[in-house]
């Protein structure tokens, strides 16, 4: 159409005058912009700049003829062969004419529209990345859509493109697979969807999505019209396997995730379960991994976790000594979280090889890790469980295999537990002991003995430690080292140590005013409380609640607690020691070697563990090194208190 207007623009190109006018009138007279040429070479100028919606040509004119002036069938052939639509010869019905050139404008317009659709399916189907065929299976004949030649890495030169032709492109693999497919829609005509792979390697490869389906009968022999479509899912097949990957892989050491050994473990307990086999499960957790990732930072943590992972990985390989040990059965290893790796071994040859496996998976951690020039030196402790005595299923399994290899963390660095039932036991136990302990306070079931402190120069009671006793209804006495954990694992020990303090200074006050002599009163702190209870302003309140004289109150503190050497814990025993109150550090020898905390920390006193003086005087060991811990208190200015003297 005619740029300015909607009117389609004709240019007629006649050296007759009189041809020129009436070709004007007739066309203009119906709606049409008509500009006219007397000769070829006007024509081809006008034409340049108007760009004509349609060109009526004489053949036979001065300076620049058209085609040709006859009506021979060569001429013709000639004049369609140079792009002409139609011909009409002279003289002019002016009717049929304008009938004519309404009917071609109208079928140019519809063709224009094709082409522009075509154009439009061409660019949709490359954005798409699909591609479009048909084929008639009885002549092997195809089409393709210009998208097929570029998903399949064939040329667009590629003539004529045959199905053995579309085979040869895809993947080896897959080219029987497509062929069935083929088969299979010509026997039930109906459609069919599958994954293919274009040839190539690694990443010259394509995944392709292939549609077939049926068009209609191409022959009266019932042979099939059949059409089809590839498109380009590579990127989502990709995303696809990195969303796999991420839900069952950990994104730290690249090791199968909690989950998918869960998913591992039910298979093999399946398939155990039906051939009376065993299948043990091995949980590794490295001994304080917290302190090395609080002191070298969560980098060095994460880094080293990633070189345990690894070197895991290796000793699972067929070449390596731990396979040996099982004469290649299946061995799968995973990180559940944290600093905690699990092993799944199928089909052991016997209980023993497990405990063979865990010895050699911990000798395999103790050689240093090397992370910044920096030796780094690891202990860990294994749990065992085993298909069926301690489970029957996946989760099972793994929950007993955690209570085991809780149990080997209480014994220590580096130990190895198998799973029992008695270790169930004795869990139930704790839970019903943990739900009974947060109501043993306000049921007024915690009492404070007092054990005597004795100065052996004046022979004569000088100090009192209170210590805590559950008087359970149906238990009975309670010991310490049974519940005093639990508290601090739950965090009641907060509630429970004010309750101890604030008795604690009541009585102490209670024996004054009685006229008993003053006796200074020791109580034991959690590290609980030290780290997360509000202990200065408790004790603040117990001093002003019982009216205590604060240099009669002494607060135990067990080595452990103060080897850290913190800013916060020297800021709260300064606060403390603000009150008045001493400060004693207990099971004195029994925990670190170093010293250094004595000279930063405000200490008055140091208590001697009992097992250093149990065989005093008869070994000649503990009595050099009472002595030896003595002469240190003494040279810091300090007390000594001896625990466990029962004899004269």
């Amino acid at each position: 159409m005619n740029d300015k207007t909607d009117q389609p623009l004709i240019l007629v190109a006649d050296d007759e005058p009189i041809q020129l006018l009436l070709a004007r009138q007739a066309l203009e007279s119906e709606g049409y912009l008509v500009e006219t040429a007397d000769n070829g070479r006007e024509a081809l100028e006008l034409f340049a700049a108007r760009r004509a919606d349609m060109v009526l040509l004489d053949v036979m004119m001065p300076v620049m003829d058209g085609l040709t002036g006859l009506e021979d069938l060569d001429s013709i052939e000639e004049a369609y062969t140079s792009g002409a639509t139609d011909f009409i010869t002279k003289p002019l019905n002016w009717v049929i004419l304008v009938q004519r050139v309404r009917y071609m404008l109208r079928a140019s317009r519809a063709m224009s529209r094709v082409q522009k659709s075509e154009e439009l399916l061409v660019q949709a189907q490359a954005i798409a990345r699909l591609g479009n065929w048909e084929w008639d299976p009885r002549g092997d004949e195809m089409q393709w859509s210009a998208e097929i030649f570029r998903l399949l890495g064939a040329g667009p030169d590629l003539s004529p493109p045959t199905m053995a032709t579309l085979l040869g492109l895809l993947h080896p693999e897959d080219r029987p697979v497509f062929r069935q497919a083929l088969a299979d829609v010509q026997h039930d005509r109906q459609g069919r969807q599958l994954e293919l792979r274009t040839a190539g390697e690694g990443d010259k490869a394509r995944c392709l999505e292939a549609r077939i389906d049926v068009v209609a009968e191409a022959g009266a022999d019932g042979s099939l019209l059949l059409v089809g479509t590839f498109q380009d899912i590579t990127e989502r097949r990709r995303a696809l396997e990195k969303i796999r990957f991420l839900s069952s892989y950990d994104s730290l050491t690249g090791l199968p995730n909690r989950h998918y050994f869960s998913d591992c473990l039910a298979k093999a307990i399946s398939r155990a379960g039906r051939g009376r086999k065993m299948v043990g499960v091995l949980v590794l957790n490295v001994d304080r991994f917290k302190r090395i990732n609080d002191s070298l930072g969560s980098k060095v943590g994460d880094r080293l976790l990633w070189e345990i992972g690894k070197r895991l990985q290796k000793a699972v390989r067929p070449e390596d000594s731990l396979s040996r040990l099982l004469l290649d059965k299946e061995i799968r290893i995973s990180r559940q979280g944290g600093d905690e790796f699990a092993l799944l071994v199928v089909e052991p040859n016997q209980v023993n090889d497990l405990s063979r496996i865990a010895r050699r998976l911990q000798e395999i951690l103790r050689s240093p890790f090397i992370i910044d020039s920096q030796e780094i030196f690891l202990t860990a402790s294994v749990g065992i469980a085993v298909f069926p005595a301690d489970g029957a299923d996946s989760a099972t399994m793994l929950k007993n295999c955690e209570m085991a290899l809780h149990h080997a963390k209480e014994s220590g660095p580096g130990s190895c537990r198998f799973y029992s039932a008695s270790m169930n036991d004795l869990a139930m136990e704790q839970l019903k002991l943990e739900a009974q302990l947060r109501t043993a306070l306000e049921k007024g079931q915690f009492q404070l003995c007092y054990q005597p402190q004795v100065n052996i120069r004046q022979q004569r009671v000088t100090g009192a430690e209170a210590l805590l006793r559950w008087q359970h209804p149906e238990l009975g006495l309670v010991p310490p080292m049974k519940f005093i954990p639990l508290a601090e694992a739950t965090g009641l020990i907060n509630e429970i140590g004010g309750w101890v303090i604030r008795t604690a200074c009541v009585q102490q006050v209670a024996w004054v005013r009685a006229g008993r002599p003053a006796v200074r009163m020791a109580v034991n702190v959690s590290a609980v409380q030290f780290q997360q209870g509000d202990l200065v302003d408790t004790v603040r309140d117990a001093i002003s609640e019982s009216g205590i004289d604060p240099a009669m109150l002494e607060l135990e503190l067990t080595e452990s607690i103060i080897i850290n050497e913190s800013a916060a814990l020297l800021e709260t025993m300064r606060q403390l020691k603000s009150l008045g109150i001493r400060m004693v550090v207990d099971d004195f020898g029994t925990g670190y070697s170093s010293l250094r905390y004595l000279k930063h920390f405000p200490v008055d006193a140091l208590k001697i563990d009992r097992c250093f003086i149990r065989e005093v005087p008869a070994n000649a060991d503990d009595c050099a090194l009472t002595e030896a811990m003595m002469m240190i208190a003494d040279s810091l200015a300090m007390g000594v208190v001896v625990e466990g003297v029962e004899t004269k």
